[in-house]
């Protein structure tokens, strides 16, 4: 058989088998390496060569017949009965069983997706993963997750499907509570489930796993896993731009072996404990373990977030502001429920371009500090991003700050760093800044910029206008 790219192989790397072509096609190269083929590995490198051979083939005949005929000369030199010489198509075998009512949730719930080759899923087009989660757990024998986080927001798109699959089946589950990012409530209630055992690394500050991988086993050989970025996340199995990488036991049984070899491997290793749900130890260690002492629960963002056009508008200001009338102080005046606080965090990700900027980000209860630091987070794609300093937690780092007025008045906290120590500072819903609380920080620190959030400006008083030297950025709502 000619090599299809001609008579001279291309320059580079291979893997392929040194048949009497090849070498014809190699003569000449000044530099060739090859390696004898181990007893071991005979079976795999013939099988992929003579694939890549009868594919190449059987593209090439345009008739079922002239398929046939080939098929049935092969069988004959192989010495294999093949197919009846009276069949015009080629069937393929989708499904058998003794028992009617699972043989017709066998084929009402077959996956989408080949469970004989490989599919890229990319969350861009085709199924989406949770359906195609739900059609697996369907149509498996037994299941296996390796996942460094379980949200109970994820949990609960094929929650009723594992409820369904554990009556008969076995679910084995391996995650972590690395940075308090798993449910407690999902763990449990997966725990709960019959013929389930859930295992978990207590260890919360480095994780030996970020693995995101499920495997359904079929007894019939043609098992699946998906190997890829999604955690059990709502995200992660409905619209998020995800990666996963399904693939088939039937044609990659290399790939599936060596998930299974690891997946036991960490099964029976001491780091993985086995959660008892109702172990009131098992579940206090866990409960400690998913609370986070020096920062705030987190929930990670799968995809880029992007400014909405009137938030675009307002940084678009912001820059105009700077830029062209070297104002540096500005206030952002919108409507309740455009995001302000999402502005400053692209406002901020604009600042650090050239360089990471020490962020002070003000405001007067816990509640929206949380939410502050989230959302900073989430634009950043940073997880680790900032630090809380309010209600008994204090910063180690103190280069993102995200703080209480009160904690900073508090024994005058503020003085501890020096006046120009902070070069962005956001000062959120900025009128309660009249407070002489808010004041004494204000006019104490000398930012690069000083940006103020607010929805009710006619509930300032005129010192702050003073402090923002009468630069205001107006905005309206836009759907008003």
């Amino acid at each position: 058989m000619q090599h299809e790219r001609g008579l001279t192989m291309d320059n580079g790397l291979y893997e392929k088998l040194l048949d009497h072509i090849t070498e014809m096609e190699i003569a000449n190269k000044k530099y060739v390496d090859t390696r004898n083929i181990d007893d071991s590995e005979i079976p795999r490198v013939l099988s992929i060569t003579y694939q890549k051979i009868l594919r190449q083939l059987l593209s090439q005949m345009s008739k079922d017949v002239e398929r046939l005929e080939f098929i049935q000369k092969l069988n004959e030199t192989i010495g294999i009965k093949g197919f009846k010489k009276d069949d015009k198509k080629f069937k393929e075998l989708l499904a058998v069983h003794d028992d009617e009512s699972t043989y017709n949730i066998l084929n009402t719930y077959r996956p989408k997706t080949s469970i004989s080759t490989s599919t890229l899923f990319t969350g861009h087009s085709g199924p989406t993963l949770e359906s195609e989660l739900t059609r697996e757990i369907f149509t498996s024998d037994r299941i296996d997750f390796l996942i460094s986080f379980i949200k109970f927001s994820g949990l609960r798109l094929i929650y009723d499907d594992l409820v369904e699959f554990t009556k008969k089946n076995k679910l084995r589950v391996i995650t972590t509570s690395y940075m308090g990012a798993s449910d407690y409530k999902a763990i449990l209630e997966l725990a709960k489930l019959p013929n389930t055992e859930v295992k978990i690394s207590y260890d919360t500050k480095r994780t030996r796993l970020h693995a995101k991988a499920y495997y359904f086993e079929r007894n019939t050989g043609f098992s699946t896993a998906y190997i890829g970025s999604s955690n059990i996340s709502n995200p992660a199995l409905s619209n998020g731009l995800e990666w996963n990488l399904k693939v088939s036991e039937y044609t990659s049984k290399d790939v599936i072996d060596s998930f299974i070899k690891t997946f036991e491997t960490y099964w029976n290793d001491d780091e993985f404990r086995t959660f008892v749900p109702g172990d009131e130890e098992n579940k206090k260690e866990l409960k400690e373990a998913l609370t986070l002492k020096e920062k705030d629960q987190t929930s990670y963002v799968f995809f880029d977030l992007k400014p909405y056009s009137h938030q675009r508008e307002i940084l678009e200001d912001l820059k105009v502001e700077r830029e062209e009338y070297g104002s540096y102080k500005n206030l952002v005046v919108a409507a309740t429920g455009t995001g302000k606080t999402m502005v400053s965090a692209f406002d901020y990700r604009n600042q650090i371009k050239d360089g990471d900027k020490k962020l002070l980000f003000l405001a007067h209860r816990k509640e929206i500090l949380q939410q502050s630091i989230q959302t900073f987070r989430n634009v950043l794609k940073d997880q680790n991003f900032g630090e809380l300093w309010v209600d008994g937690n204090r910063p180690s780092d103190f280069t993102h700050v995200f703080a209480s007025v009160q904690t900073l008045n508090s024994s005058d906290n503020y003085k501890i760093s020096s006046k120009n120590y902070f070069d962005y500072i956001v000062i959120d819903e900025s009128h309660h800044s009249s407070a002489s609380s808010y004041l004494k920080i204000l006019e104490y620190y000398e930012p690069k910029i000083l940006l103020g959030l607010t929805a009710t400006p006619e509930r300032m008083d005129n010192t702050f206008h003073h402090l923002l030297e009468h630069q205001i950025v107006l905005v309206y709502s836009p759907w008003v």
